[in-house]
């Protein structure tokens, strides 16, 4: 019997740039950026449509978009995995963007940087398709640097997860809205730094609450 699908191991090591859409199909797929290589594309570099999926960017390693939205973007999937070591920039906004996902993990080591313009992280979804159950670490830089948006953007009191800045993170914005947005039901575990750059009148954290 043929399987039904075949998970797939993709690594990028050559030391260059790579400019496809990488698609992350099949429950198990892995992709892998190494040796100081950059996968960059327009918009959504990495698209995830299945579950048990790993993303890893090791050190000096980069993906980003050049113009628009999503360096990594997974829609309604589970157990998602991703773990930075380099850089994960979008042009625009939602670098990485988990709308709708169950039991993300999302770990930016020591030396990894998470950017944007605006809401670098984006979580959301409605109703039953909320995001529920992720799990941010941070021991690296996580920033948003346009004059208006967050850094960790919640856009509904249904989703749900854990966010833990360790004592080496730095978590900031330079806009006027919260560095972070919290939904209901959520945890936030800081050891770190966690700044409104703009203005110390802004907020740092804020916590949505139950609708």
């Amino acid at each position: 019997a043929s399987d039904v699908y075949k998970r797939q191991d993709t690594v990028i090591d050559d030391g260059g740039t790579t400019t496809s859409q990488q698609g992350l199909s099949s429950d198990g797929d892995t992709l892998t950026i190494s040796n100081e290589s950059t996968l960059t594309r327009g918009n959504t570099a990495v698209n995830v449509t299945a579950n048990e999926v790993s993303v890893t960017v090791n050190s000096g390693s980069t993906i980003k978009t050049s113009s628009g939205d999503k360096a990594i973007y997974a829609n309604d999937v589970e157990d998602l995995t991703v773990t930075n070591s380099g850089t994960l920039d979008a042009a625009r906004g939602k670098t990485v963007d988990i709308k709708g996902t169950t039991n993300a993990t999302i770990t930016n080591n020591t030396g990894g940087v998470i950017s944007a313009l605006k809401n670098t992280f984006n979580i959301s979804g409605t109703g039953s398709n909320s995001t529920t159950g992720y799990n941010i670490s941070n021991s690296g830089t996580i920033y948003a640097s346009n004059g208006t948006n967050s850094a960790i953007y919640t856009s509904n009191t249904t989703s749900s997860g854990n966010i833990t800045n360790k004592s080496e993170g730095d978590i900031y914005s330079l806009g006027s809205q919260s560095t972070i947005k919290l939904g209901a039901s959520s945890t936030l575990t800081n050891s770190g730094s966690i700044r409104n750059k703009l203005d110390t009148d802004n907020n740092a954290i804020q916590l949505l609450g139950n609708s």
